[in-house]
C-alpha cells in the first residue's frame, strides 16, 4: 500500500508542476512563434515575412527554406553552378518533387537532401583546408503565384554567407551578403 500510495502521490506531484502555456499562431497558422522553455513567448513573425533562414551558430551552415508559406524549391538538375546563364526549366514535370525541410529535425533541410558524403552540404562543399564552403548547386524558387527566381549560395566564408540571385532569364541578377553576426540573437 505505502508503494502504490508513494507512486500515485509522485505522479499527482508531477501533473501539479506542469504549466499550461497558450501560444496563438493566428487565423490560419498566418504566424510562426518562438518559444523559450525559460522565458515563454520571445518572439513571433508572420509566415510569409521569410523565404530562407541561415544557422548563425559559429560553424554552422544550415540554410533553411520556408515551404509553409506555400512556396516551392527545386535543386536544378541540369547542371552545377557552371550552368548558370543557361538555367531553364524544360522537362520540370520530369524532375525530382519539390524540396522541403523536415519537420522533426532541425538540420534535415531542403538543401542537404542530396548529399553525395560528409563534406557536401547539399548546396556547397567544405573545404578542409580553406574551411570555405563553396557552393555548386542552383536552385529554383516559386512562390504562391508561380513566379519563379533562381539562385546559388556561392559561398560560405569567414561567418557570411553569399548569395547570387536572378529571373530565369538571368535579368535583375543581384547578390546578398548575410553576416552571422548580424543576427546572433535569432
Amino acid at each position: 500500500k505505502f508503494i502504490l500510495f508513494s507512486t500515485l502521490l509522485a505522479v499527482w506531484l508531477g501533473v501539479k508542476a506542469q504549466t499550461e502555456t497558450n501560444i496563438s499562431l493566428g487565423s490560419g497558422y498566418a504566424k510562426q512563434v518562438f518559444f523559450s522553455v525559460q522565458n515563454g513567448e520571445v518572439g513571433e513573425i508572420d509566415l510569409n515575412s521569410w523565404d530562407l533562414a541561415f544557422s548563425t551558430s559559429g560553424r554552422g551552415s544550415v540554410i533553411r527554406f520556408n515551404g509553409a508559406a506555400g512556396n516551392s524549391l527545386y535543386k536544378y538538375p541540369k547542371g552545377n553552378v557552371d550552368a548558370w546563364a543557361s538555367v531553364d526549366t524544360v522537362g520540370m514535370d520530369n524532375w525530382n518533387d519539390p524540396l522541403y525541410d523536415s519537420d522533426t529535425s532541425w538540420s534535415s533541410t531542403a538543401f542537404n537532401q542530396y548529399t553525395l558524403n560528409s563534406m557536401d552540404l547539399g548546396w556547397g562543399i567544405y573545404n578542409f583546408i580553406t574551411h570555405l564552403v563553396n557552393g555548386d548547386s542552383i536552385y529554383l524558387f516559386q512562390d504562391v503565384q508561380g513566379n519563379m527566381k533562381k539562385f546559388y549560395v556561392d559561398r560560405l566564408q569567414g561567418g557570411t554567407y553569399y548569395l547570387v540571385h536572378a529571373n530565369l532569364d538571368g535579368s535583375d541578377s543581384a547578390t546578398a551578403e548575410i553576416s552571422k553576426t548580424d543576427y546572433l540573437t535569432k
